[in-house]
């Protein structure tokens, strides 16, 4: 008896019943998947390769997860997140660049069964570790701080080379007293372009003397020292940047306006300027150099080593709480989406394996910026802490002093009086309180 005629409708039964049972399967998958949210900002490249890249990979390698991400504008972000956590409906991670969350109480700390001291020390810098009342919250993905970006037609014009800028503020002023150009008493080129940028110089300056800023009260507790001999000769720095060597105007263009329309020779920026003029500004050849110091070497002043860090909120509870966390993993710890994510923002990785990768070398602030991270003499100084309140009204008080001509010693008393009372209201987290 011929048997291979029944034996093909036999195969061609089981053949369309397993392909209806992994049609079913995939259908309960499906259904049973768990869906986590991430909220990002706006922000671009960086939008495009979590849509594109990250998450499609993520849910690839996890059919049981499905990925929501929500992209919010930067002015929008804070008010909309710190509202949805609190009535518990917040995203599962949120992207956050300072640490309000954390002081907030809306962060969850990373198990160690994922980050433990050990895994940090082999795969991190040195010094790059940081925990919130003992526990460890993120991981640094990378880090961004202000470097000097200049004109090089101007330069060249002048007969001038990058390393004419030189490392210090002497040596600064003088390559900016050679690019300054008047006419009829009205500036029409700064050598020195820093309009805009005033409260970060000065803040970078301070940092610069290597002493303690804050002092510690007690746990999550801080107190400001403002009123010092540090800060009153980073003030008179801004005076004489002014008054005395004429670099630059009080009504002159702000710091990237005069950079970007060729009438501002070097400029203080933090790196994300590069990504910015070649977005804005296409046609002006850029270089960057080091950030001017007294001494000449680090510590070159404040950095910022959460400029993009995601965390797992509060609101990642139940089913949604392993899910999260291996979306977190796989966002911050992955060595390829770290690198996509320091690339898009223009940031220093600090992992390790990736501080020496080739694509730092090839862009010219990140360069600059990777030698003063890991200057053996200083560095960069991490601040931490996410008071607002000593930005803003640090700010406020070098205003008053360069721009308004305000007296220093009361200025800066009554700002650090400010600072400090609005210091008493919150559980802070500050990690620059040196001996």
């Amino acid at each position: 008896m011929n048997m291979r005629p029944c034996l093909k409708s036999s195969w061609i039964v089981m053949l369309g019943a397993l392909m209806l049972l992994n049609s079913l399967m995939l259908v309960v998958n499906a259904m049973g998947a768990v869906s986590v949210t991430i909220w990002d900002i706006a922000q671009e490249p960086e939008n495009t390769y979590m849509k594109t890249k990250i998450i499609p990979t993520f849910e690839k390698a996890n059919p049981g997860i499905k990925v929501k991400l929500e992209i919010i504008p930067i002015a929008e972000y804070r008010s909309k997140l710190i509202a949805a956590l609190t009535a518990g409906m917040g995203p599962d991670l949120a992207w956050a660049n300072i640490p309000y969350l954390m002081e907030l109480g809306f962060t969850q700390p990373i198990p160690e069964t994922l980050i433990d001291d050990t895994y940090m020390a082999q795969n991190y810098l040195a010094g790059h570790d940081f925990k919130y009342k003992g526990k460890r919250h993120f991981v640094p993905t990378g880090t961004m701080a202000q470097i000097l970006y200049y004109n090089v037609d101007l330069l060249k014009a002048a007969g001038m080379e990058n390393k004419d800028i030189g490392r210090t503020y002497d040596s600064l002023i003088a390559a900016a007293q050679k690019l300054t150009k008047w006419s009829d008493n009205r500036l029409i080129q700064a050598g020195f372009a820093f309009n805009g940028y005033l409260e970060t110089f000065f803040n970078n300056a301070i940092r610069q003397e290597g002493k303690p800023v804050w002092s510690k009260i007690s746990e999550g507790k801080f107190k400001l020292h403002f009123n010092t001999p540090e800060a009153k000769r980073a003030a008179q720095l801004c005076l004489d940047l002014y008054d005395k060597y004429r670099v630059n105007t009080r009504e002159f263009l702000n710091w990237n306006e005069a950079l970007g329309t060729g009438k501002g020779a070097i400029v203080p920026w933090w790196t994300w300027g590069g990504p910015y003029m070649n977005a804005n500004y296409p046609d002006i050849k850029w270089g960057a150099w080091y950030c001017p110091t007294y001494t000449g070497h680090g510590p070159y002043g404040y950095c910022n080593e959460m400029d993009n860090v995601y965390f797992v909120t509060t609101s990642a509870k139940g089913d949604r709480t392993a899910p999260a966390w291996k979306l977190w993993e796989f966002i911050s710890i992955n060595d390829e989406n770290a690198r996509l994510i320091c690339q898009a923002k223009g940031i220093i990785p600090l992992k390790k394996s990736l501080i020496q990768d080739a694509w730092i070398a090839q862009q010219p602030d990140l360069q600059i910026l990777r030698e003063q991270m890991l200057d053996p003499k200083g560095g960069q100084i991490f601040f931490g802490s996410a008071v607002e309140s000593w930005g803003v009204n640090t700010g406020k008080a070098i205003e008053a002093i360069a721009i308004h001509g305000k007296k220093m010693e009361e200025t800066f008393q009554a700002y650090e009086n400010i600072i400090n009372e609005d210091m008493a209201k919150i559980d802070a987290w500050i990690v620059d309180y040196r001996k």
